[in-house]
């Protein structure tokens, strides 16, 4: 797979896992810090848009002319399947999306990429522990906290009841499926307790299910942002 991305005014490379930036700075330094910018955002929207966990690793910063930098980057896709056709449409919606610079949308983002990582640890622990059961349980608050930060939470925000209307969020998906993982959330925050390998199953395979759910709701935000503040049809999500 070999595509152009644009951007904002800067262009990226992608052929297959490696992008490629070029880049104006005065120095390496300063060449690497902004592609380091470029990458750690770039990996946040695609990791939204896949609901994979997606990584960069920042190669080396060649300077190709005077305060001209070409930055070759491993981005390692952390997919069961290379799948290029779903990888190249989630490239070509970020960039769709790069422009509208939104902290609500970066926060949430975040979350749900730090709930991913915290689910893929857990594969590093070979026995059931309370270690594992910790990671499931942040894992689920990162997802809450992922999909709260975009239409608020009952224990805080007086609009929860109709923030998700705004952005597009049918209320049966609502009703049937944010509910739901705002239980889950609650009900894992004691997950702590739940020793032995059915409490344990019980919770990996709601995940699934919860990261979707959280997904969606990135995703209705994004169309909502990208169409100027208003929701592209009425339940998107």
């Amino acid at each position: 797979m070999i595509t152009t991305l644009a951007l904002g005014v800067m262009s990226v490379d992608i052929k297959d896992n490696e992008a490629r930036l070029h880049i104006d700075a005065r120095s390496d330094d300063d060449a690497e810090a902004i592609a380091r910018v470029i990458l750690e955002r770039l990996t946040l929207h695609l990791t939204a848009y896949t609901d994979h966990l997606i990584s960069y690793h920042l190669d080396r910063v060649d300077n190709i002319d005077t305060n001209r930098y070409s930055t070759p980057s491993t981005v390692s896709i952390h997919f069961e399947m290379y799948d290029l056709p779903r990888l190249r449409g989630a490239l070509e919606s970020a960039a769709q999306a790069w422009d509208c610079t939104d902290q609500i949308l970066e926060k949430a983002m975040g979350y749900f990429q730090h709930a991913l990582f915290l689910m893929k640890a857990t594969d590093s622990i070979r026995h059931r522990s309370l270690s594992q059961i910790f990671l499931l349980s942040d894992a689920f608050l990162n997802l809450w906290k992922a999909v709260s930060t975009v239409i608020g939470d009952p224990s805080k925000d007086s609009d929860y009841q109709s923030r998700y209307r705004m952005i597009g969020i049918a209320p049966d998906f609502f009703r049937d499926e944010i509910e739901p993982l705002r239980k889950l959330r609650n009900d894992y925050d004691v997950a702590h307790y739940m020793v032995g390998r059915a409490g344990l199953d019980e919770v990996a395979e709601n995940f699934g299910k919860a990261s979707r759910t959280a997904e969606h709701v990135l995703s209705a935000y994004r169309h909502y942002l990208v169409n100027g503040g208003k929701p592209l049809a009425p339940g998107i999500v």
